[in-house]
Formats: C-alpha cells, sequence, structure tokens
C-alpha cells in the first residue's frame, strides 16, 4: 500500500467479474471459482476418507498461516509498525487458530478462460483427454473437495458475490494519499496516474 499500486477492494470485484468482457478472452471458456479451506482440523465430512482430508487440509492451511502472519512483521516494521503490538497480534492469532473458536475459512479466488484463436473467434479446441479408467473415476469421485465452487457465468458470478457480501457494508480503508483505487480507474491509466 505504501507504494499506491495495493487496492485490495478493487481486485476482489474484479475477481468476482471475470474475464468474460476481456476481449480477447474467449467467453464461453471463461469461469471463476470459490475455493474454501478450513482453518484447523474441525470440518467434517460426508464420509470418514472426506473428514480426514479435511482434517489434514485444515491442519496444513493452519501451519501455513500461523508461519505466514509473521513473515509479514519484516515488511511491517519497516512501515513503522510497533514490533510488540505486532508480536502481540501474532500470538492472539495464534491462539484463536489454536482454539479453533470461532471456526473459520479461507476463502481462495480463481477466474480463468482461455485466449481467442483470433479476433471474434472462439478459443482452439483443447487436446483431447483420455477417458479415466472406473478406478479412476470412482477415486476422483469418492476424494472430490465438496467447498469448491465454480461460476459459469459472469451473472452467476457476481450473484454469488452479492449473496457473499450481504451485510458486509464497510467502507474500505484508505490508500496512501494520491494513490488511484483501481475502480476509479480505467485499466491502462493507473500508471499514468501515477507516475505523474
Amino acid at each position: 500500500m505504501s507504494t499506491g499500486k495495493s487496492d485490495i477492494y478493487g481486485m476482489s470485484k474484479a475477481m468476482d467479474e471475470g474475464l468474460w468482457l476481456d476481449d480477447i478472452m474467449d467467453p464461453e471458456t471463461c469461469r471463476t471459482s470459490s475455493l474454501y479451506l478450513p482453518i484447523g482440523p474441525w470440518v467434517q465430512g460426508n464420509s470418514e476418507v472426506q473428514t480426514q482430508q479435511l482434517g489434514y487440509i485444515g491442519a496444513l492451511m493452519r501451519q501455513d498461516l500461523m508461519s505466514a502472519h509473521r513473515a509479514g512483521h519484516a515488511v511491517m516494521k519497516r512501515l513503522g509498525w510497533d514490533p510488540a503490538k505486532l508480536n502481540k497480534w501474532s500470538e492472539l492469532a495464534d491462539k484463536q487458530m489454536m482454539s479453533m473458536k470461532p471456526k473459520t475459512w479461507i476463502r481462495m479466488r480463481y477466474a480463468w478462460g482461455r485466449r481467442r484463436a483470433a479476433e471474434n473467434e472462439p478459443a482452439p479446441p483443447l487436446p483431447s483427454v483420455p477417458k479415466p479408467t472406473p478406478a479412476e473415476a470412482e477415486a476422483e469421485s469418492t476424494l472430490q473437495y465438496p467447498h469448491h465452487y465454480v461460476y459459469k457465468t459472469r451473472e452467476e458470478s457476481l450473484a454469488e458475490a452479492a449473496l457473499r457480501n450481504r451485510g458486509k457494508d464497510c467502507t474500505p480503508p484508505p490508500l496512501p494519499k494520491g494513490a488511484p483505487r483501481s475502480t476509479d480507474v480505467k485499466q491502462g491509466e493507473a500508471s499514468k496516474s501515477t507516475s505523474t
């Protein structure tokens, strides 16, 4: 944020809007996705195998997050944050993650699509993939992750975003002085306005 090039709210909006309106993308191939991962081994699955899988994922996510927030201390110290306060916040975060109260998730977002073959043309076909064997198909259906959602249209993606965000109306925090929000600047103009 100190460079004036961070806009988490604008980035979130862009991920929810996806790539459907981008001229170089074939809209038929565009999708967005939400992947929810538990923080801690608390989620129950539909079977013993799925519960074990979710518990393992949750334990790994908690371990990663407990390391990640401490890794950010160096940057925050350079920006003037008090080291004692950062350590206290990390201790409280670790305590909450270890207690699993409240039970929490982390949401990963994805947006993808394939480039058009030429202007106003669809994307070129993908190579064919061999059909899975019956054993491979059964294993895949048994271990399919239950908290992964794919949105096939821009409207579906935006409707899900509105549903997720209802009741979360808040004013975004201010960016550094003179930094434009990505929602206020047309694509390609951000670099011009920040370099002048």
